[in-house]
């Protein structure tokens, strides 16, 4: 699919607005007609449409805008970097009210229209459309002034913590679910009711998003396994004390460090 996409960047890179507006109004009548029928109605019991139900959330065109978005950004990093840097007020001020459209579209949907919880925080609905451009604008303006911000050497404050979860991220978004569906089974209906609702969330984010983090770092840092969170290592060529410690610490190094340690390597062969 990757070759079919880069394609259509290709044509459709000349007119950016014109293709986001039509991707965004076709991503918002997708999700409505799946929220509407699939969700919500009998549709999903019928034929193929039971298999597209089940497979929702792996189809590619429930999530073609961000795609689009994605690539469009890629191709125009420069010009989107200046653009929110430049609107900042308009970042934080749009995340604001969209968030707050969001808690009051879900009062509704359950004091008012009495939907069901599930219905009413799926992901796949409507609002999470309007909802999710802004969110990505803030993320972007936050990284973009993190970035604005170096030391002698030319890395932002945190570098290196954020360069290796940056390496893991790909991992962590495919390992994440196994961990939350887990916690969900078998911690979180065993936390203390006592407890406030938002000390729960807060533990059940933090332990989904930290062993997450850490298994992908692990699996980076373990050749073959690596290519599972989309990373390669090596294996090397002697296994001794001083190798062992380079492989476990590889990602803590410094990036100019280890391209004089490969620099050498590729010399010495």
């Amino acid at each position: 699919m990757l070759p079919l996409f880069l394609l259509l960047l290709k044509h459709i890179k000349q007119h950016p607005w014109r293709a986001l507006s039509i991707s965004f109004a076709l991503q918002v009548l997708l999700i409505y007609l799946d929220y509407r029928y699939l969700q919500q109605g009998s549709l999903a019991s019928s034929g193929v449409w039971q298999i597209v139900a089940v497979a929702q959330g792996s189809f590619l065109l429930t999530y073609q805008f961000y795609f689009i978005l994605g690539g469009l950004a890629a191709l125009y990093l420069q010009q989107a970097r200046a653009f929110v840097l430049r609107h900042s007020k308009w970042m934080v001020g749009g995340f604001v009210l969209a968030l707050a459209a969001v808690w009051v579209h879900f009062l509704l949907q359950v004091d008012v229209y009495h939907e069901s919880l599930s219905y009413a925080t799926s992901v796949l609905q409507p609002i999470m459309v309007f909802y999710s451009p802004v969110v990505i604008m803030l993320l972007g303006f936050l990284a973009c002034r993190w970035a604005s911000r170096t030391d002698q050497q030319g890395h932002p404050k945190g570098y290196r913590f954020w360069h290796i979860l940056s390496d893991a991220s790909f991992g962590i978004y495919l390992v994440h679910v196994f961990i939350l569906t887990a916690l969900l089974q078998w911690v979180v209906p065993f936390m203390p009711e006592a407890w406030p609702v938002a000390l729960r969330v807060f533990l059940t984010w933090f332990l989904t998003a930290g062993g997450a983090a850490g298994i992908s770092i692990l699996l980076m840092k373990t050749p073959v396994l690596s290519h599972l969170v989309g990373r390669s290592a090596h294996w090397h060529s002697s296994w001794d004390a001083n190798a062992l410690h380079e492989w476990f610490s590889y990602p803590f190094h410094h990036p100019r460090k280890v391209e004089q340690e490969r620099s050498g390597d590729a010399q010495h062969v």
